[in-house]
């Protein structure tokens, strides 16, 4: 074996030194520790808020299965509470993303049907604000 042979072969070998494995240890501490305390909408939602265009159309329970027909600018957009969760059943917007983005349970989670104008926030303790910046209309 050559002089420039054992030379790589002594680089190759020291992949990772002491301190990498130091920074690698505390982000597989630190990531889980964050995400718990950050990543997290809120708690589970006693209440949702329905609005239609810019006004309140109701404060609801996610403890009473009911069902909900909103009227927009494009038709009625029909949201569903049943079993501490709510969604978009129906709505005559066109891309249906409201419909398709499921059932809303925690805290500050949001789904709206831009088109028809029509939005609900799930509220609850430690929610921490809402899960969005603004919305626009």
């Amino acid at each position: 074996m050559s002089h420039v042979d054992e030379n790589s072969a002594q680089k190759k070998g020291a992949l990772l030194k002491r301190g990498d494995y130091l920074v690698l240890l505390a982000c597989v501490i630190a990531i889980p520790l964050l995400f718990s305390r950050y990543g997290v909408v809120g708690s589970e939602g006693t209440q949702a808020r329905i609005n239609a265009g810019a006004r309140e159309f109701a404060l609801v329970s996610l403890q009473k299965n009911q069902t909900y027909h909103v009227p927009g600018p494009l038709g009625d957009s029909e949201i569903e509470v049943r079993d501490g969760r709510i969604r978009f059943v129906r709505s005559p917007c066109a891309g249906q993303q409201c419909v398709h983005s499921g059932w809303a349970h925690r805290g500050g989670e949001f789904i709206a049907c831009v088109p028809n104008r029509v939005s609900l926030v799930v509220l609850g303790q430690g929610a921490g604000g809402t899960y969005y910046d603004s919305i626009n209309f």
